[in-house]
C-alpha cells in the first residue's frame, strides 16, 4: 500500500507559503530570500544583481581614479620636483640672509676650479661665526695611484675668510701640488686655534685629478668632461640641466664657459642660481671646473670672490695640462681687450708642451663667428663684442693648430668646422633662446634651438692615436649631435721657431711675462712642493 502520495512537479513547483512567519525560498537567479508579508528580503551576506554590478562599477570607478592620479603624478613628478628645490633654494637663501641659521654652518658648499696643471682652488662661504674667522683646509691622497713616483702625502693649512658682508664671509684655498693622477680627499675643519679632537669636520668630498696617463692592460678609461654655458638667470632649466649631467655618470672636469649668473654683484644669484644647483647633484664639489669669465659675470676688479682667483699673476686667463701634457687646455678672457692677453696666449701656443700635446682645447666666453643674437642691441654696437677674439686671436688658433674652440655667449647650439678648427657654441643652459639671424659665416653644420649640455670623451685608441668624441644632449638626455676629432701629428719646431704674430706687439710679451714665468709660483706653493718632496 502506498503510504505516500507524492506532489506532481507543477504543484511543487508553485506551491507558496500560507503561514504568516517567514519561510526560505529562491528566486530564478539561484539567490536566497525571505518572504515577509509578500515582499522578498535578501539576507546580508548575499547580493542580489542590481547590488553584485553597483560594486564592480565603484571598483572600476576606483581603478580608473588611480590610474589617472599615478599618471598626473608622474607626469608632474619632475615638474613637483624641480619647483621645489627652487623653492627650498630661495627659502634657505633668505633664512640666511636674515641671520635665522645658527652661525658656524657653511652656506655655501665647496666648488673647485682648476687654476693650473698642479693646482686647484676650493671656494665656500659660511653664514657668520668662528670666533678666531679662520678654518682648516687639508688634502691628501685618496687611494694608491699607478704611479711609481707616487708618494703619500697629507697637507693642513689656515685659510682666512673675505667677508663680503655681515652674513657672506668666502674662503678661498689653493690645493697643491697634485702631481699623481689619482682621487684627492680635502676636507673642511673648524678653528685651527681648538685641539684636534674638538675640531668640526664641516664638509668632505672626493675629486678625480689625471696628471699622467699611465699605460694600463688593457685600453684606458677615457678621461671625460661636461661643458655648458649661460645659465644666467634661468634656474629651473639649469636644474635639469645640472640633473642630466650627473645621471651621466662621474665627469672628471666640469667646463663652464661664462656666464654663470645675470647680474655679477648679487650675492643671491651666485647663491640660487649657479652654487644650488651644483652643488644639489654635488657638481661642483667633486669635480674641478674649467671657468671662462662671460660678460655677465665679469668683475672689474678682478677679484672673483665665487669664482677662480690663484691670487698670482692676478690674471683671468690660464692654461693647464692633463693626461701627461696630453690635452692643453688655454682658457681665455673675452671681457678684456688687452695686448697682455694677446702676448701670453702667444707665448702658451709656441711651447713645446702645446706643440707636442695630442689636442689644443680653448675656450672663451665670446665666439670668434656669431650668427643668433638680438637685432637691436646688435646694431647697436654689440657686434663689436669680443671682435679682437676673432681678429687677433684666430690667426693664432689656425697657426698653432688649435683643434677645438669652446664658446657661450649665443643662447643655442652650433658646431663648425674652419680652416681645420672645430667651433663648439654650447650657450643653452638656460638663459632664453636666440633664434634671430644676425651674420651667416657659412662654415657651422649644426645649429639648434635646444637648452643643452655637451659630454667629451679624450683617450687613447688601440692604434696609439688619440680620439675626442664630442656629443650634444638636449635637456632630457636625448642625444642631438656627435662628433670626433682625431689627433694629428705633433707641430713641427719650425712652425713655432718662426717670428710671433704680427698682430701682437713684441714689448708687450716681455711685459706680460717674468724670464722665469713658467717656473714661478707663489711661496707658499713652493713651501707645499718642499713639504711634499721631504716626506
Amino acid at each position: 500500500m502506498n503510504f505516500f502520495e507524492p506532489y506532481s512537479s507543477v504543484s511543487f513547483h508553485h506551491k507558496v507559503a500560507t503561514s504568516p512567519h517567514p519561510s526560505t525560498a529562491h528566486d530564478r537567479f539561484g539567490h536566497d530570500f525571505t518572504l515577509i508579508k509578500g515582499k522578498r528580503h535578501y539576507p546580508a551576506s548575499r547580493y542580489c544583481g542590481s547590488h553584485f554590478f553597483s560594486r564592480r562599477r565603484l571598483r572600476l570607478k576606483l581603478m580608473v581614479a588611480t590610474v589617472i592620479f599615478l599618471f598626473f603624478f608622474l607626469f608632474m613628478f619632475d615638474f613637483m620636483q624641480l619647483y621645489i628645490s627652487i623653492f627650498r633654494f630661495k627659502l634657505r637663501n633668505s633664512l640666511y640672509d636674515k641671520g635665522w641659521v645658527r652661525c658656524n654652518s657653511i652656506r655655501k658648499e665647496p666648488a673647485i676650479f682648476v687654476i693650473d696643471t698642479r693646482h686647484v682652488q676650493v671656494v665656500w662661504e659660511v653664514n657668520c661665526g668662528f670666533e678666531d674667522q679662520d678654518l682648516l683646509v687639508s688634502w691628501r691622497v685618496t687611494d694608491d695611484p699607478l704611479d711609481p713616483e707616487y708618494h703619500e702625502y697629507g697637507i693642513t693649512k689656515a685659510i682666512a675668510p673675505h667677508a663680503l658682508d655681515e652674513h657672506h664671509k668666502v674662503y678661498k684655498a689653493i690645493l697643491g701640488p697634485l702631481p699623481v693622477s689619482a682621487n684627492y680627499t680635502y676636507s673642511i675643519l673648524s678653528s685651527p686655534r681648538q685641539p684636534p679632537s674638538r675640531r668640526r669636520k664641516l664638509a668632505e668630498f672626493t675629486f678625480p685629478w689625471h696628471a699622467k696617463a699611465h699605460t694600463m692592460p688593457t685600453v684606458q678609461e677615457p678621461i671625460r668632461l661636461a661643458a655648458i654655458a649661460d645659465n644666467q638667470f634661468g634656474l629651473k632649466t639649469f636644474q635639469k640641466v645640472a640633473r642630466n649631467i650627473a645621471h651621466r655618470g662621474q665627469f672628471d672636469y666640469l667646463i663652464h664657459a661664462g656666464d654663470a649668473v645675470q647680474n655679477y654683484p648679487s650675492l643671491q644669484q651666485w647663491q640660487t642660481d649657479f652654487y644650488d644647483p651644483l652643488n644639489n647633484y654635488q657638481l661642483s664639489q667633486k669635480t674641478p671646473i674649467i671657468y671662462a669669465h662671460g660678460n655677465h659675470d665679469e668683475d672689474l676688479t678682478l677679484e672673483y670672490h665665487y669664482t677662480r682667483h690663484d691670487n698670482h699673476q692676478h690674471w683671468p686667463w690660464f692654461s693647464f695640462t692633463f693626461a701627461s701634457n696630453s690635452v692643453k687646455v688655454i682658457v681665455l678672457d673675452s671681457n678684456l681687450d688687452w695686448h697682455e692677453q694677446d702676448a701670453w696666449l702667444e707665448h702658451e701656443l709656441r711651447s713645446d708642451e702645446s706643440r707636442l700635446a695630442k689636442f689644443r682645447i680653448v675656450i672663451v666666453h665670446i665666439p670668434p663667428f656669431m650668427e643668433f643674437w638680438d637685432p637691436v642691441p646688435w646694431s647697436q654696437g654689440e657686434s663689436e663684442w669680443g671682435r679682437f677674439v676673432r681678429d687677433r686671436f684666430v690667426p693664432m688658433f689656425e697657426r698653432y693648430g688649435v683643434d677645438l674652440v669652446i664658446s657661450g655667449h649665443q643662447h643655442n647650439y652650433e658646431r663648425g668646422e674652419r680652416n681645420g678648427v672645430m667651433y663648439g657654441i654650447i650657450g643653452g643652459a638656460g638663459g632664453d633662446l636666440d633664434f634671430d639671424r644676425v651674420n651667416n659665416w657659412n662654415m657651422y653644420e649644426k645649429t639648434r634651438f635646444h637648452f643643452h649640455f655637451v659630454a667629451l670623451e679624450i683617450g687613447q685608441l688601440e692604434d696609439e692615436t688619440w680620439q675626442l668624441k664630442w656629443d650634444m644632449f638636449d635637456i632630457n638626455g636625448q642625444a642631438i649631435d656627435q662628433a670626433f676629432i682625431r689627433s694629428r701629428p705633433p707641430l713641427p719646431v719650425w712652425a713655432v721657431d718662426e717670428q710671433p704674430n704680427e698682430n701682437s706687439e713684441s714689448s708687450s710679451l716681455e711685459d706680460a711675462l717674468d724670464p722665469d714665468w713658467e717656473d714661478s709660483t707663489p711661496a707658499d706653493w713652493q713651501d707645499l712642493e718642499l713639504a711634499a718632496e721631504n716626506e
